[in-house]
Protein backbone atom coordinates (compact mmCIF):
# COMPACT_ATOMS: atom_id res chain seq x y z
CA UNK A 1 0.00 0.00 0.00
CA UNK A 2 1.27 3.27 -0.87
CA UNK A 3 0.84 6.79 0.43
CA UNK A 4 -0.99 8.12 -2.28
CA UNK A 5 -3.80 5.01 -1.87
CA UNK A 6 -3.71 5.85 2.01
CA UNK A 7 -4.84 9.42 1.74
CA UNK A 8 -7.37 8.54 -1.46
CA UNK A 9 -9.13 5.94 1.79
CA UNK A 10 -8.69 8.78 4.54
CA UNK A 11 -10.34 11.15 1.88
CA UNK A 12 -12.74 9.18 0.76
CA UNK A 13 -11.97 9.67 -3.28
CA UNK A 14 -11.21 5.56 -3.34
CA UNK A 15 -13.17 2.24 -2.15
CA UNK A 16 -10.97 -0.19 -0.90
CA UNK A 17 -11.30 -3.28 -2.83
CA UNK A 18 -11.38 -6.89 -1.28
CA UNK A 19 -7.13 -7.67 -0.61
CA UNK A 20 -7.64 -3.80 0.84
CA UNK A 21 -10.60 -5.30 2.99
CA UNK A 22 -8.67 -8.44 3.84
CA UNK A 23 -6.10 -6.37 4.98
CA UNK A 24 -7.32 -3.92 6.83
CA UNK A 25 -9.44 -6.73 8.79
CA UNK A 26 -6.60 -8.48 9.70
CA UNK A 27 -4.59 -5.38 11.61
CA UNK A 28 -8.15 -4.36 13.32
CA UNK A 29 -7.79 -7.99 14.50
CA UNK A 30 -4.71 -7.61 15.49
CA UNK A 31 -4.98 -4.20 17.91
CA UNK A 32 -8.60 -5.32 18.82
CA UNK A 33 -6.78 -8.93 20.46
CA UNK A 34 -3.85 -6.96 22.11
CA UNK A 35 -5.94 -3.64 23.36
CA UNK A 36 -8.45 -6.14 24.96
CA UNK A 37 -5.94 -7.23 27.52
CA UNK A 38 -4.18 -4.01 27.82
CA UNK A 39 -7.73 -1.72 28.58
CA UNK A 40 -9.26 -4.11 30.47
CA UNK A 41 -12.38 -5.17 28.37
CA UNK A 42 -14.74 -7.10 29.73
CA UNK A 43 -18.04 -8.73 27.97
CA UNK A 44 -21.55 -8.25 28.36
CA UNK A 45 -24.06 -11.28 29.83
CA UNK A 46 -27.51 -12.17 30.86
CA UNK A 47 -28.93 -11.30 34.16
CA UNK A 48 -30.40 -14.76 34.83
CA UNK A 49 -33.16 -13.13 37.47
CA UNK A 50 -34.08 -10.17 35.32
CA UNK A 51 -32.99 -11.76 32.02
CA UNK A 52 -31.49 -8.24 30.85
CA UNK A 53 -28.58 -7.59 29.61
CA UNK A 54 -25.69 -6.46 31.64
CA UNK A 55 -23.17 -4.23 30.13
CA UNK A 56 -20.23 -4.00 32.98
CA UNK A 57 -17.37 -0.90 33.38
CA UNK A 58 -15.05 -2.37 31.39
CA UNK A 59 -17.17 -3.58 28.07
CA UNK A 60 -16.02 -1.69 25.26
CA UNK A 61 -18.72 -2.88 22.20
CA UNK A 62 -19.38 -5.71 20.15
CA UNK A 63 -16.09 -6.24 18.34
CA UNK A 64 -14.77 -6.83 21.84
CA UNK A 65 -17.83 -9.01 22.28
CA UNK A 66 -17.30 -11.01 19.60
CA UNK A 67 -13.48 -12.25 20.85
CA UNK A 68 -15.04 -13.09 23.92
CA UNK A 69 -17.82 -15.24 22.17
CA UNK A 70 -15.44 -16.38 19.14
CA UNK A 71 -12.46 -17.30 21.40
CA UNK A 72 -11.72 -16.37 24.72
CA UNK A 73 -14.66 -17.63 26.26
CA UNK A 74 -16.28 -19.67 23.42
CA UNK A 75 -18.71 -22.01 24.24
CA UNK A 76 -18.78 -25.84 24.87
CA UNK A 77 -20.83 -27.99 23.18
CA UNK A 78 -22.69 -28.85 25.96
CA UNK A 79 -22.56 -25.92 27.89
CA UNK A 80 -25.96 -24.53 28.97
CA UNK A 81 -26.81 -20.70 28.77
CA UNK A 82 -27.09 -20.22 32.23
CA UNK A 83 -23.47 -21.69 32.72
CA UNK A 84 -22.05 -19.67 29.52
CA UNK A 85 -23.36 -16.35 30.78
CA UNK A 86 -21.95 -16.62 34.39
CA UNK A 87 -18.59 -17.47 32.91
CA UNK A 88 -18.99 -14.29 31.68
CA UNK A 89 -20.13 -12.73 34.59
CA UNK A 90 -16.93 -14.29 36.39
CA UNK A 91 -14.24 -12.78 33.91
CA UNK A 92 -11.93 -10.54 35.22
CA UNK A 93 -9.40 -8.41 33.00
CA UNK A 94 -5.62 -8.63 33.56
CA UNK A 95 -5.22 -4.96 33.21
CA UNK A 96 -2.30 -2.20 31.75
CA UNK A 97 0.07 -3.09 35.05
CA UNK A 98 1.07 -6.62 34.37
CA UNK A 99 1.48 -6.11 30.81
CA UNK A 100 3.81 -3.08 31.45
CA UNK A 101 5.84 -5.16 33.79
CA UNK A 102 6.70 -8.04 31.18
CA UNK A 103 7.59 -4.82 28.55
CA UNK A 104 10.26 -3.62 30.96
CA UNK A 105 11.25 -7.04 31.63
CA UNK A 106 11.63 -7.99 27.69
CA UNK A 107 12.73 -4.63 27.08
CA UNK A 108 15.85 -4.72 30.16
CA UNK A 109 16.59 -8.77 28.40
CA UNK A 110 17.08 -7.25 24.91
CA UNK A 111 19.20 -4.01 26.05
Amino acid sequence: MQLNDVLALLNKTARPNAQMNEYLQRRRDVYYGMSLHTTGACPAFKDLNSGGTIYPQGYYGAEYQRLFDKHLLSRHPRESDATRNWRFSQYRPLTKAPFGQVSEVVTGAIF
